[in-house]
């Protein structure tokens, strides 16, 4: 009992966990395409989940030319200073309501709700209204102007007398972005951050000298003396970088506009799309391409391991592409992509190049003599890619792992392969010429050793060889008894000459 007593205790917990825990924002409605005539009006509606803590904005903007995107509102807060337009919130359904009375065709076009969760993430859903009109017949006579739609005569028309020049920083660093403006007191002046590739993602971050975006790192203050809107970024990150824009909105269909590149230094990362290894035929051409990501825009360089001089020359070479024509077997190996910019850190990509060639067959003792009944080795070097098969002949007839003979091959180094033939206990028809045969798909090689007889053995590797055949007993027994005797012989010569001589 005590122990489900404290299963549903837990699970109560988790459960109450989860209630609390901050659930992420969502749009779940907005108010489909409306179509309405010109004087008519329009509500546009806008509910939202869990958006309590987050910036809700109604922004116009024109699908064909995204730049002049324009906020309309902030919270339930009107920001674009219209008579014709209003904002309210429905705290029981979560509801931001965006309404147009005496819709004129300027405001014909998209409305999108957005969720502001930071600087680089928002959630989005949007409605458009279309305009009815009636047909007019295109003339090219010139008409009155229009001045100020929805804003009020008589007022000098608002400035920016002065934008922050092109600021680049180190990421953790830190940034004032300046605005000044002249005439401007009755308009609401903003600060956006948008990509000029796109415009469509524009953010807003604050109107007035009031932050609207959710983030402890950004701060903006109001200068009265000189009029002007700074907007500050501390803890400068990677994804600051961009476009900063102060607008100071007109109307709905109208605004002044002066813009800031922010960019943010940040060291050099290997695109994926570079190359991480490449094969090739001997004898043809191969490239290899290596980008990188970084600002400023890194540089990119070429090396071999162990600065080896590259088949273009010299130890370094500059560019994205290192092109190689008539590519030699010599030339394969690891080769080496270095990204930098200036940065302390530098970027570096090992890159493999494989160059297939035929087997090319050395033989570094091609004549070898040992005396019968002891062991001989044979060996000859192969190097070749791909991996070939060797073989080893005598008169034309494969060997192979017998009585008679031991094959094995070991391998050094890459592409190179020691193959030894291991001559067991020589017999009289064991002598003479043995081939060294590698081929792969490529081609074939072959070197050639002449196995040859002599009276005493061959040290190595008769030295060591300590067990024989049986078949090999007789004849080992005979030739121990010559030298045997030949020493005896020596022996007694000198000892009766130091008897015969005194010394």
């Amino acid at each position: 009992m005590a122990y489900n007593n404290l299963k549903l205790c837990l699970l109560i917990f988790c459960l109450a966990a989860v209630a609390s825990g901050q659930h992420t924002p969502t749009i779940s409605h907005i108010t489909q395409a409306q179509i309405r005539d010109i004087g008519g009006s329009v509500d546009l509606e806008c509910s939202v989940k869990y958006a309590q803590d987050y910036p809700v904005l109604w922004m116009k903007y024109d699908k064909v030319n995204t730049t002049e995107a324009f906020v309309l509102s902030s919270y339930s807060t009107l920001i674009i200073r219209d008579s014709r337009f209003s904002i309210r919130f429905d705290a029981a359904s979560a509801t931001y309501t965006l309404s147009i009375k005496d819709i004129q065709e300027i405001d014909a076009g998209w409305y999108q709700c957005q969720v502001l969760l930071s600087v680089s993430n928002r959630i989005t859903a949007e409605v458009e209204l279309q305009v009815r009109r009636p047909p007019i017949i295109s003339d090219n006579s010139t008409r009155s102007p229009v001045v100020n739609e929805g804003g009020t005569s008589g007022l000098r028309t608002p400035t920016i007398s002065h934008i922050t020049q092109e600021q680049i920083r180190d990421i953790g660093g830190s940034v004032d972005l300046d605005c000044s403006v002249h005439h401007a007191q009755d308009y609401p002046v903003l600060w956006m951050k948008y990509d000029k590739l796109n415009t469509k993602e524009a953010l807003i971050l604050s109107s007035n000298s009031a932050l609207i975006i959710r983030d402890s790192r950004l701060s903006t203050k109001f200068d009265a003396e000189s009029s002007t809107y700074t907007l500050s970024i501390k803890d400068v990150q990677e994804t600051d970088a961009g476009w900063y824009q102060c607008q100071v909105l007109l109307s709905v269909s109208n605004k002044i506009t002066a813009e800031v590149e922010l960019q943010v230094r940040r060291p050099p990362i290997i695109s994926d799309n570079s190359t991480r290894s490449v094969t090739v035929s001997e004898g043809g051409s191969v490239q290899m391409e290596c980008y990188a990501d970084g600002f400023p825009s890194p540089k990119i360089s070429w090396r071999r391991e162990n600065n080896a001089i590259l088949p273009v020359g010299g130890s370094i070479y500059w560019g994205n592409i290192l092109k190689l024509n008539s590519v030699h077997k010599e030339d394969r190996g690891t080769y080496y992509c270095v990204a930098e910019n200036g940065e302390t850190k530098r970027a570096l990509r090992k890159i493999s190049l494989q160059v297939e060639f035929a087997p090319v067959v050395t033989v570094e003792r091609p004549r070898l003599g040992q005396a019968l009944q002891y062991d001989m080795y044979l060996e000859c070097r192969v190097e070749a890619y791909p991996l070939p098969a060797i073989s080893w002949f005598k008169d034309e007839a494969q060997l192979s792992n017998n009585q008679h003979y031991s094959i094995s091959h070991f391998s050094t180094a890459d592409e190179v392969i020691y193959s030894t033939l291991r001559v067991l206990t020589i017999e009289k028809d064991q002598y003479g010429l043995f081939t060294c045969r590698a081929q792969n798909k490529l081609g074939y090689a072959e070197g050639q050793v002449e196995l040859f007889e002599t009276i005493t053995p061959v040290c190595p590797p008769a030295c060591g060889q300590l067990t024989y055949h049986i078949s090999a007993a007789p004849a080992r027994i005979e030739h121990l008894h010559h030298h045997l005797a030949s020493l005896l012989a020596c022996a007694l010569f000198l000892i009766t000459r130091i008897f015969n001589t005194g010394y």
